[in-house]
């Protein structure tokens, strides 16, 4: 990882630092100008924000299938790694670390900009939108540390990425597409080749439980979850979904009627009608029916190859953990209000 530097002052929650940006009225997106008044830059006005193996890039391919909404200049049109990985350094790709001022050049402020509506008293409103998807935004707080509001000799942070978004952009909608947790493990095991294979998954799955009760000895599972050298133990993504607290952490800062609560399973069975409901949430304008199925018939945008080879997971390894995601799941119905997610269980 490169070496850190302080996060933009734009992203600090302290606001004797830096004002936060003042969006331009007349943009239905959040854009300002620079200083010189001459360049447009724009934020997302939403954000698909996890969780991994659920559907993300087919969700948000669909969903920028609308007139009115712009896919970006990111990774598949979709991610820009920002918030979670990009802006500490890490991500893998050219350029190291990446400033919000680069971040914002990642959205379409040009299209923006040129794309208005007229009202009837002859004034003018630029209604395009944008956003980004990105699937581990939910769970991985893993550079928590390197947040300058939170103690780097501390077991749990203050300061989490949710507050950061809320400072930068405080109107952001916040999409989050959830799966069976179960289901989503082992699909998130293979597409991150953690391993290729039921009884190497079984063994792993084994592993990781026993290393998260270690740790719950003396911390909080918070913390376990949240501690980047503790995570380097687990062999599977179990943080991911264990999806309560991570629930926690982002309705801490973002009042519920900010999120918008997908599960993968409904929106499989009814795409057209899951569309319907993430557009009337954006406020964008309706879709005739005819262009709903046409989105919804659109061939499925990305499955993981190697599940086929794979196979289904043993079904000893099923129960294993549904018994250890059974709390997890009661809380998640407790915190949402929703008993469908009992059909996980």
């Amino acid at each position: 990882m490169s070496c850190f530097r302080a996060i933009d002052q734009a992203i600090l929650l302290t606001a004797i630092v830096v004002k936060r940006k003042k969006f331009l009225k007349k943009f239905k997106n959040p854009c300002w100008f620079e200083e010189s008044k001459k360049i447009l830059r724009c934020l997302p006005y939403f954000h698909l924000f996890g969780v991994c193996k659920s559907g993300t890039t087919d969700l948000f391919h669909r969903i920028t299938q609308h007139p009115h909404i712009l896919k970006n200049k990111g990774i598949m049109e979709k991610e820009t790694w920002f918030w979670s990985w990009r802006r500490y350094g890490n991500g893998n790709m050219p350029g190291g670390t990446m400033y919000l001022s680069q971040f914002s050049k990642l959205f379409d402020s040009e299209t923006i900009s040129k794309n208005e509506l007229s009202g009837p008293d002859g004034s003018t409103y630029h209604h395009l939108i944008t956003g980004h998807g990105e699937p581990m935004d939910l769970w991985d707080q893993s550079y928590w540390k390197l947040i300058p509001q939170n103690d780097p000799e501390g077991t749990e942070p203050n300061i989490t990425t949710p507050y950061l978004i809320k400072y930068v952009n405080p109107a952001i909608k916040l999409i989050l597409i959830l799966r069976n947790p179960v289901e989503r493990l082992y699909s998130h095991y293979l597409h991150g080749n953690y391993g290729n294979n039921t009884d190497q998954f079984h063994v792993d799955v084994l592993q990781t439980i026993k290393e998260l009760h270690v740790c719950q000895e003396n911390r909080t599972l918070r913390s376990c979850l949240y501690d980047r050298d503790n995570k380097k133990k687990f062999k599977v993504p179990i943080s991911a979904s264990l999806y309560h607290v991570h629930l926690r952490e982002w309705l801490k800062v973002f009042s519920r009627k900010q999120l918008l609560i997908i599960r993968s399973e409904d929106y499989s069975a009814n795409i057209s009608n899951t569309l319907q409901r993430v557009f009337t949430f954006l406020e964008v304008a309706s879709l005739s029916q005819s262009e709903l199925l046409r989105v919804a018939e659109i061939p499925r945008q990305y499955r993981t190859a190697l599940r086929n080879t794979a196979g289904p997971m043993r079904s000893e390894t099923r129960k294993i953990l549904q018994n250890f995601l059974r709390e997890s799941i009661y809380q998640v119905v407790d915190i949402l209000q929703d008993p469908r997610y009992l059909k996980w269980m």
